[in-house]
């Protein structure tokens, strides 16, 4: 995404020379990816709420 939307607009679409062997980038996802992806994000936000809350003090008025 930041390719599409930051560099590309700058630098412009990349042409690959005439003669080269350079495959397309496939654009969909398996399902298996996707629901890979899904795992991955729950377990992020997990570990993040955790490391969160293992770094605010017990007796913090943030804790009450």
């Amino acid at each position: 995404m930041i390719i599409e939307w930051v560099v590309e607009p700058h630098l412009g679409r990349y042409a690959p020379p005439n003669g080269s062997d350079v495959p397309d980038m496939p654009r969909a996802l398996a399902a298996v990816e996707l629901r890979g992806l899904r795992r991955v994000g729950r377990a992020a936000l997990i570990y993040a709420g955790l490391v969160i809350w293992m770094a605010v003090p017990f007796d913090s008025q943030v804790s009450h």
